[in-house]
């Protein structure tokens, strides 16, 4: 038995590209992002036009859609790394306590695991993923799409979050270059905009 558990301590710890493929999870983000990100910044754009019909010749330029899906990919990259991060030190703490491969990947009773991660720790990170990156990317639309009407020098901060900074800037008003971005996951961030002085 003393052999069997020396032999278990002895082997290597599993490497991170043994239970998970980054670039596939690069890729399979981007595709749901880039999509996601093009329909909602197609959607503001409509509802932008239709709330100042005075603007002529308004219509969404290939520019911003090449932005928003540029900063879509970047993004994309920051969720990779959070899960590599998680799993990285998942598999750390499992070696260092001499589980085997198959104790790491599983978990024990006083250690989640690999899999644990997934049924546990993300227990719907899936939703909270799609939820927080819409919500993102209908603020950075609709941030140029009041920029392009001319109309538009300010937003309203609407946060109805109970935390911080959330609760604090609720309400206020700022420049538009000051926009805030998502405070969090599943941040509740909304920007209203606000007419130029002079403009009924």
């Amino acid at each position: 038995m003393g052999h069997r558990a020396a032999a278990v301590k002895a082997e290597p710890p599993p490497d991170i590209h043994s239970v998970w493929d980054s670039d596939e999870e690069q890729l399979r983000l981007a595709e749901v992002l880039d999509t996601a990100y093009t329909r909602t910044l197609n959607a503001v754009h409509q509802v932008i036009a239709e709330a100042y019909p005075e603007v002529e010749n308004f219509r969404l330029e290939d520019s911003a859609v090449r932005r928003l899906l540029l900063e879509s990919a970047s993004r994309v990259v920051r969720i990779d790394e959070t899960t590599r991060q998680a799993i990285a030190s998942t598999l750390a703490e499992g070696a260092s306590r001499g589980l085997s491969a198959w104790e790491i990947a599983n978990g024990t009773p006083d250690f989640p695991g690999i899999e644990g991660l997934f049924t546990q720790t993300w227990r719907g990170r899936a939703l909270m993923v799609a939820r927080t990156e819409l919500q993102h990317a209908q603020n950075r639309a609709s941030i140029d799409r009041y920029l392009a009407t001319g109309l538009v020098d300010r937003v309203e901060i609407i946060d109805g979050d109970d935390d911080e900074p959330c609760k604090s800037r609720n309400g206020t008003v700022v420049p538009i270059e000051q926009a805030p971005s998502l405070a969090h996951p599943n941040c509740t961030l909304v920007l209203v905009p606000v007419l130029r002085a002079g403009i009924v």
